[in-house]
């Protein structure tokens, strides 16, 4: 008896446990996106330690992500190969891709809050099918344009534009929000290489690599463009490049992990946060974010939920749990059918019986 109660009160335990690692994957996805969000405030961090000197958000973007590059490099140079031409095709895409959307968000931030870049930023998910299809002639869902139209409105009310729409005149968007939006557009087009490139039996770390060094020579190499030169060195903008560079690091190594055990689907809506805490950290380092954002900011995360909804599947898992709440409320019903069922498998010749999911013989 003793033996038998002191297990009684170990399997509530062995249960939470093994429960609290089934949610270990999604509790990583959690943490990756508390990441992103706080990449923002960071980001404005380093231009602000660049402001004053012959340095910019180029060079800094440079910075950053060849610093990621060198320490992926020595964390896991043991699982590098040597990389083949798709490889180094969709690293290299990938990584100039990813450069034009860094590029574009952080000079962006030098003119808008972090905040606002946030949620602007988050319009790449709805974007996502849009460049599938026009690449790959995969059909967006109806969710998806649901999506953008309210990830449109939000973006509208975010800026301040409402009035000017509704009243029939021209949305004016100021150029840290244009460039903003072009840079939800490249991450797009980043993901969507990153996804055809992945379908080929790639080496995972052989692309990552090349996409962190290609992202950083080309944001260097840009440089001129924005009229910017090498910058002496200073904490003020070292530390949070360095700061982001092991950020990069940790987010790619948890999400190569966690997304072995976690569905897209399921991590997409995870990674909706995104804006969300980005929004939270810009209130903390001292975004002044009225009613009007917030409304806005709302409609656009509604925006990012709605197209990675899908309708059908939603459907079939409402009607499933209402079949296992029917057959919780009538267990009697339930053991007339399994007391049927088992008499039409002793006696095959009996007519067939209908339980009640409504079932053929």
């Amino acid at each position: 008896m003793t033996a038998i109660k002191s297990s009684s009160h170990q399997v509530p335990s062995k249960v939470l446990k093994n429960r609290f690692k089934a949610y270990w994957p999604e509790i990583t996805l959690v943490l990756v996106t508390m990441m992103w969000g706080g990449t923002y405030s960071i980001i404005q961090a380093g231009l602000d330690g660049l402001r004053g000197t012959i340095g910019g958000p180029l060079f800094f973007v440079g910075a950053r992500f060849i610093l990621a590059a060198l320490l992926t490099l020595a964390l896991f140079w043991n699982r590098l190969r040597r990389p083949n031409r798709l490889e180094l095709l969709g690293g290299v895409l990938a990584g100039l891709a990813g450069s034009l959307g860094q590029d574009f968000q952080t000079v962006g931030l030098e003119t808008i809050t972090a905040s606002q870049s946030a949620f602007l930023t988050a319009l790449y998910v709805p974007l996502v099918p849009v460049v599938e299809w026009l690449l790959m002639r995969k059909t967006p869902r109806p969710a998806v344009w649901v999506g953008l139209g309210l990830a449109f409105a939000g973006l509208v009310v975010l800026t301040g534009q409402g009035a000017a729409l509704v009243g029939g005149g021209a949305v004016h968007l100021s150029t840290g929000d244009v460039l903003t939006l072009l840079s939800a557009v490249a991450v797009a087009f980043e993901i969507v290489i990153i996804g055809m490139v992945a379908g080929g039996g790639v080496n995972t770390f052989n692309v990552t690599v090349v996409q962190l060094f290609t992202c950083g020579v080309a944001a260097l190499c840009a440089m001129p463009l924005n009229h910017e030169h090498w910058p002496g060195l200073s904490y003020e903008w070292l530390a949070p490049a360095m700061g982001l560079a092991i950020a990069s690091t940790a987010i790619q190594f948890a999400m190569n992990w966690a997304q072995k055990y976690v569905t897209p689907s399921r991590a997409a809506v995870i990674y909706a946060g995104e804006p969300v805490w980005g929004g939270v950290f810009g209130r903390v380092s001292g975004d002044h974010t009225g009613w009007r954002a917030v409304w806005g900011a709302l409609l656009i995360v509604a925006g990012v939920m709605a197209s990675e909804w899908n309708f059908s599947r939603t459907l079939e898992k409402s009607l499933n749990l209402k079949n296992k709440l029917v057959q919780r409320k009538n267990p009697t019903a339930n053991n007339m059918a399994d007391g049927e069922k088992s008499v039409s498998d002793q006696a095959p010749s009996i007519a067939p019986h209908r339980d009640g999911a409504g079932s053929g013989p």
